[in-house]
C-alpha cells in the first residue's frame, strides 16, 4: 500500500466538520455541586481542652457521657459535668431565670447523667473553666 493511499484512508475517517469547519471549542465548565445538605459539625470530646480551647467564642458541639451534676453555692446556676471533676472537661451550664418559660431544675437535669449526651452553644470561659451556656434543653440530645 502506498503513502497515498494510507493518508487517504485516514483522512477518510476523519469527520469532515470537526477537521476543517470548526475550531476546537473548548470543555463546557463545569458547575461546583450544590450542597443538599448542612455541613456536619465537627463533635470534639468535651476533656479535650488544648483542642477547644482556642475556639472560645465560637458555637461548638461535644459529646460524651455526662458524670455528673452540681450547683452553684446560692442554687441559681446548675451544672452537668463531662468529667466528675469539672476542671478536666467542658462542664454544661445552666442559669436560672424566673423570666423563662422553660423549666430548668435539678431534677430535670437528672435525667441526663450517665447519658451519652450531645451539647451544642458557645464555648465560653468561666475562672479557667471551659463552658457552654445552655438556654434551652434543645441544645441536647440524648444519644444513648
Amino acid at each position: 500500500m502506498s503513502r497515498i493511499t494510507l493518508f487517504a484512508l485516514l483522512f477518510a475517517a476523519l469527520p469532515l466538520t470537526s477537521a476543517f469547519s470548526q475550531k476546537a471549542s473548548p470543555a463546557p465548565a463545569t458547575e461546583p455541586p450544590i450542597a443538599t445538605e448542612p455541613p456536619v459539625a465537627t463533635v470534639h470530646a468535651p476533656d479535650d481542652l488544648n483542642t477547644l480551647r482556642p475556639l472560645l467564642g465560637q458555637n461548638v458541639t461535644v459529646e460524651a457521657t455526662l458524670a455528673s451534676q452540681s450547683k452553684s453555692r446560692n442554687g441559681n446556676v446548675l451544672y452537668l459535668n463531662y468529667n466528675a471533676n469539672y476542671r478536666l472537661a467542658v462542664s454544661l451550664v445552666f442559669f436560672l431565670r424566673k423570666d423563662t418559660t422553660e423549666s430548668v431544675t435539678e431534677e430535670s437535669l437528672t435525667a441526663y447523667v450517665g447519658k451519652k449526651v450531645r451539647a451544642v452553644g458557645e464555648l465560653s470561659e468561666h475562672e479557667g473553666i471551659l463552658q457552654i451556656k445552655v438556654q434551652n434543653l434543645s441544645q441536647l440530645t440524648i444519644l444513648e
